[in-house]
């Protein structure tokens, strides 16, 4: 994580594959909320 906007609540995050950043919400890369996500979510 390089940045995080609070009003947005999302983070900019860096690839380490490439370097590259992108910006996406801030529950997407946290990993407790994809566990809880991937278990209630689950069809």
């Amino acid at each position: 994580m390089v940045a995080h906007s609070v009003p947005k609540d999302a983070v900019v995050v860096r690839m380490d594959a490439d370097g590259s950043r992108c910006s996406c919400s801030r529950a997407s890369v946290c990993a407790p909320r994809q566990a809880h996500d991937a278990h209630y979510n689950a069809e």
